[in-house]
Formats: C-alpha cells, structure tokens, sequence
C-alpha cells in the first residue's frame, strides 16, 4: 500500500477504496451505544476539529430514530467487536464511503483514537 496519508500513529492497515464521502455542514453525529454519555468527549473532538477547520457545526444524537439522511458520522461502541478484541482494545475500524462515516471500536480509547484519525484525514484535505 502507497502510503498517501500521513497519519500519526500509522493505521496497522489501511484500505484505501474508491469513492468519497463529501462533508457539508449541518449533519449528525450518532453516539451508537449502550452507554452514549461514554463517546461524548470523542464526539466533541470531532466537533472542534469541524469547526476549527471547515466552519462546520455538527450537532451530536444518541438516538438511532434521527433522519439517516443526515447522519454524517457513527460512532459504534460495540465491546463484542470481533474476534482478538476486547473491552481494553484500543484498535478501531474507520470506514468511509459516499453514504457516510462509521468508527466502530470495543472501547472509549478506539473510538477516540478513530476520531483523531479522522481528524487528521479531514486536516490533510483541507484546502487554503
């Protein structure tokens, strides 16, 4: 794999497919837990980072019966996560395609290392 981004720590794998997903203001992020108070300081990162360096303001929801259609961003919290995962994992699985964003993790710290990753994604597309 052609490394053409430059993120920090490096993904331990990385797929690059083909499509976008094209961000515009005024969307969602789903808080997709049991617990959704535990992914609220990752979603404000990801908040921040918006609004820092877009001018975008994304509104946060823990609740699944919001419009799909606006929903820009999900994050998973699911501690069941597959197999060589568990609660502690900081590991996480961020994919991007035209229909919208997912970070799914089996714990706080992967889904808020995925929200820096993203961060750092949105950062080097930026442009002046």
């Amino acid at each position: 794999m052609q490394n053409i981004l430059s993120l920090v720590p490096m993904p331990r794998h990385a797929e690059m497919i083909e499509g976008v997903y094209e961000l515009t203001d005024g969307r969602l992020i789903l808080l997709d837990s049991a617990e959704p108070q535990a992914l609220r300081f990752a979603a404000s990162r990801l908040q921040n980072a918006l609004r820092d360096q877009l001018g975008f303001d994304w509104q946060v929801v823990a609740n699944k019966t919001a419009p799909p259609e606006q929903i820009a961003l999900t994050l998973r919290l699911t501690p069941d996560h597959g197999v060589g995962y568990n609660e502690q994992s900081e590991g996480y699985e961020l994919v991007i395609l035209p229909a919208g964003i997912t970070i799914t993790a089996p714990s706080q710290a992967g889904i808020l290392y995925g929200v820096c990753t993203l961060a750092q994604i949105i950062q080097s597309n930026v442009r002046p």
